[in-house]
């Protein structure tokens, strides 16, 4: 019980990166970079374990990380020739620390969890998501608790402005100031509740989960509920029966008993007036432009479209970056939020390519991993990933999350694989393992 807690634990540390005020700054941070090397050096016999998991996509993976270091190395030779500022090499640390972060989650769940390491890696993933959600609707609703909280924990001065905008009221959680990564983590919650629904490998109550990760959406970022909504109806509408018809309507219904209780409840209280009309404003201002014959998703929704996508005049930035990814008021270099526009301005389209190709051929590698013998519609599941992926990219930078994230699937999915191999043999996977 102790090491599942544990693992619980480390997990959400990993993922929501919550510093707490007993250590400083600097110190926090080089726990939180140095604690998953540590974590594979500790547990290294099943490290080595996961090492040999992986060797019959061993080749494929050496040349996606291949890549993926050639794309490293030359955003930081950009930084170093092109006078960057510092903060590119922060977005360099933290996507390389992000591997070893998944790696050794994957490590720690291969510990606990022998046996199902591919299904307990996404429930736990999915549980610290509900655990973060339930924890922020709590701080909002208890402001002198929040008050407490904010005191214990660490939140970097850029973060406590952008949290104390009156739109940004209801974007807060364990960690502080919570935007658009914790909106990305809940609709990748989304998806791995919906897969493990269609493997049986959780009850049907996990879709109060399901639920409790849309609020999620709602408090975090419109684009994540945007994109939850649709996986949810897509993968519900591909397997719909009578039976499942009822569920889904029920569903809706008490959704939209809750929607109606908060907009009630709003009436009362003039920050969740203003939160209510954030939410619903694409929705509205897609109606009404539909009405007009035009396409509109609201202020912030044109502006990603209109102003955050564009090119600059100088060539060479197209073609090698600037080696700049944040200014130095604390925006978004160039003032453009969409992935693809940073990741060009900070390396230019060599280095864009070089990330992007690597992520896309690792997805594949996952994809051609699946046995749909036995998991029939996982393979569907994979490229309604690949929708999430392209999504939320065109909207924010994501690339450092899902790399992490489908490197830890592929791992846990092939330890799963050779586990359940054994024992169809009669083997004990706790004896010893084949190639080391």
């Amino acid at each position: 019980m102790g090491e599942k807690v544990s693992c619980v634990l480390i997990y959400m540390y990993f993922l929501f990166n919550i510093q707490l005020a007993v250590f400083t700054e600097s110190i926090g941070k080089l726990i939180y970079h140095g604690l998953p090397i540590i974590i594979l050096l500790v547990f290294w016999r099943y490290t080595k374990r996961m090492l040999a998991y992986m060797r019959q996509d061993m080749i494929k993976i050496l040349f996606v990380l291949l890549l993926f270091v050639g794309a490293m190395i030359w955003g930081l030779l950009m930084v170093v020739l092109q006078n960057g500022e510092p903060s590119g090499l922060l977005y360099l640390g933290n996507a390389i620390s992000g591997i070893f972060r998944f790696l050794a989650l994957t490590v720690l769940i291969m510990r606990v969890y022998p046996q199902n390491t591919y299904e307990n890696f996404m429930k736990i993933y999915v549980f610290c998501n509900v655990i973060y959600v339930t924890a922020s609707v709590v701080l909002l609703l208890l402001p002198d608790l929040k008050q407490i909280w904010s005191t214990m924990i660490i939140t970097p001065d850029k973060m406590v402005e952008k949290g104390d905008m009156i739109l940004n009221s209801t974007r807060y959680g364990l960690a502080g100031y919570s935007g658009f990564s914790n909106t990305l983590f809940c609709s990748i919650s989304v998806w791995m509740c919906l897969y493990l629904l269609e493997m049986k490998q959780i009850s049907r109550w996990w879709n109060v989960a399901i639920v409790v990760l849309l609020v999620g959406n709602m408090l975090y970022g419109r684009s994540g509920l945007i994109i939850s909504l649709g996986m949810f109806l897509v993968m519900n509408l591909r397997i719909l029966s009578i039976k499942r018809l009822k569920t889904l309507m029920i569903g809706i219904g008490g959704c939209g008993l809750l929607i109606a209780g908060a907009v009630w409840y709003a009436t009362q209280e003039p920050i969740l007036a203003v939160w209510i009309d954030w939410v619903s404003e694409p929705v509205a201002a897609f109606i009404d432009g539909a009405v007009q014959g035009e396409i509109s998703f609201g202020g912030s929704g044109n502006q990603l479209v209109e102003e955050m996508w564009f090119l600059p005049d100088n060539d060479s930035v197209i073609l090698i970056g600037d080696g700049r990814f944040i200014n130095a008021d604390g925006t978004y270099y160039m003032y453009t939020d969409a992935g693809p526009m940073r990741q060009m301005f900070f390396y230019g389209i060599i280095g864009s390519l070089l990330s992007y190709i690597s992520l896309l051929l690792l997805l594949y590698i996952y994809y051609l991993r699946v046995e749909s013998k036995i998991y029939r519609w996982h393979k569907f599941y994979v490229a309604i990933l690949l929708i999430l992926i392209a999504f939320m990219e065109f909207k924010g930078l994501t690339f450092n999350t899902y790399y992490g994230v489908i490197l830890a699937l592929l791992c846990s999915y092939n330890a799963t694989n050779i586990c359940t191999e054994r024992r169809r043999n009669g083997v004990d996977y706790k004896r010893g393992y084949v190639g080391i």
